[in-house]
């Protein structure tokens, strides 16, 4: 009996300190996607040659799919905790906070308007490295949606 409390006790702290690695990565995810949604807006306003085009939106997609993914990772954590209680954990509060980055309108102005550049720029093989890291994150982000929208929380 006491093996099995030691037992418990110990998933119990795994599993704490994953959910607390998770929310840690994802609040670095967080940020840096968020900075580099302006450093691509910032970008799309001037006239940028091929090269910055290309440069700057692998940089934009790497840090959407890694957005994404942490937020994917963290779903988990946000389906186990309390609903519907006034003192909602920390965890949870961290999650939404993170969770506001992809419902920002600037992102999908710069999501936007790099699909328009692509159009732009088609017939360069420059800004095929771009694309497909771009279409990466499209799915890591369609991904995401999938799963959270599974777990009935678009529904609130």
């Amino acid at each position: 009996m006491a093996n099995m409390r030691w037992a418990f006790a110990f998933f119990y702290l795994a599993v704490s300190a994953l959910a607390a690695q998770n929310l840690d990565l994802l609040l670095n995810a967080a940020a840096s996607f968020s900075v580099t949604i302006n450093q691509q807006l910032q970008m799309l306003h001037g006239n940028p040659s091929v090269t910055a085009f290309a440069e700057k939106t692998i940089n934009y997609a790497e840090a959407e799919a890694a957005y994404f993914e942490a937020l994917r990772a963290a779903l988990p954590m946000l389906a186990h905790a309390p609903a519907g209680e006034e003192g909602q954990p920390a965890e949870a509060d961290k999650f939404a906070a993170a969770l506001a980055v992809a419902e920002e309108e600037q992102q999908k102005i710069a999501d936007k308007g790099t699909s328009a550049l692509f159009a732009r720029f088609s017939n360069d093989p420059r800004v095929e490295k771009a694309r497909a890291a771009f279409e990466r994150a499209q799915k890591a982000e369609q991904n995401f949606h999938k799963d959270f929208d599974a777990l009935g929380f678009s529904d609130q």
